[in-house]
């Protein structure tokens, strides 16, 4: 399995990919802005390196120590210890030494994505703080929902990893950067920009939304739509997609003679084992059992 990540190096002057002895997981690329995978390895000379997206390494199973000298900054030697990460900003020259076997997440953040969460128009470019062995829950976290979307299948389709791309990129830009300052664009919550949104979604349901869509129909960063969609539905934007999805299948399983297959690509499921699986998360049966049930 080939990574997605690349490196330009600057002793060769050649855009390469990181070669790491496994790619054990990898995303499917459906979320703008970001990829994962998760790499096991061993140790050894890092030339110096410069990255094309933001890497955040997540240290899952790690005896690594290693010695990394971001250009401009103090050379930071220590430990990869489980449970903490490095933050390595895009456009900023390292190089560094490493020995042991260590395993993790690598995730790349693309700098508009990082820069994106930032409304104003003429916000200065974000500069992440480069740095090994932090220990922060959210990224943590975040890192972990990503990778067990993966590992099901994208239940939730591609909005949910979407979503936590979204807030993993405001909360870097908040606690991991130069100028920790966050603007978020205010709009009013009213009545009526609710029901053109919802109206939106409805006309949607059968294609393959995302975030980035829904906040250009209102014309705002997706940021702060998904802070404004989250108080004017009571909920997140992916959560909200998901339950109209199942209402609508709801509604065509009792009133249709369509099959499974049908019903799942009006209601914007990408197979019937997909619709399956979020009828049997979110209603409690299988979609099958539903109709019958509904119809005695």
């Amino acid at each position: 399995m080939q990574t997605f990540a690349e490196r330009f190096d600057t002793t060769t002057a050649s855009r390469t990919k990181f070669e790491p002895e496994a790619v054990l997981l990898q995303d499917q690329g459906l979320w703008p802005g970001l990829r994962l995978e998760e790499w096991r390895g061993s140790g050894g000379d890092m030339p110096e390196t410069v990255l094309f997206q933001h890497g955040v390494m997540l240290h899952h199973e790690a005896l690594t120590s290693a010695r990394i000298h971001w250009s401009g900054h103090r050379p930071v030697t220590g430990d990869f210890a489980p449970g903490s990460f490095g933050i390595f900003p895009a456009g900023l020259s390292y190089s560094g030494h490493a020995r042991g076997r260590w395993r993790g997440v690598v995730l790349g953040l693309t700098p508009g994505l990082v820069q994106a969460v930032s409304s104003s128009p003429g916000a200065r470019t974000v500069e992440l703080v480069p740095g090994n062995g932090i220990r922060d829950g959210f990224v943590w976290q975040a890192s972990l929902a990503l990778a067990a979307d993966i590992r099901e299948g994208y239940p939730g389709g591609a909005i949910y990893g979407e979503s936590i791309a979204v807030a993993l990129a405001a909360y870097l830009r908040r606690h991991h950067a130069a100028d920790p300052r966050l603007q978020v664009e205010r709009i009013d919550a009213g009545d009526a920009l609710r029901r053109r949104v919802q109206q939106f979604i409805l006309d949607q349901l059968q294609e393959k939304l995302t975030l980035a869509e829904m906040a250009a129909f209102v014309q705002l960063d997706v940021y702060s739509f998904a802070r404004w969609f989250k108080r004017a539905f009571g909920m997140p934007p992916h959560r909200y997609l998901m339950a109209a999805r199942i209402a609508r299948a709801r509604t065509l399983l009792l009133r249709t003679e369509l099959s499974l297959v049908e019903i799942a690509l009006q209601c914007g499921f990408s197979s019937q084992s997909h619709l399956s699986s979020a009828f049997r998360r979110f209603a409690g049966i299988a979609p099958g059992s539903y109709r019958a049930r509904g119809r005695e």
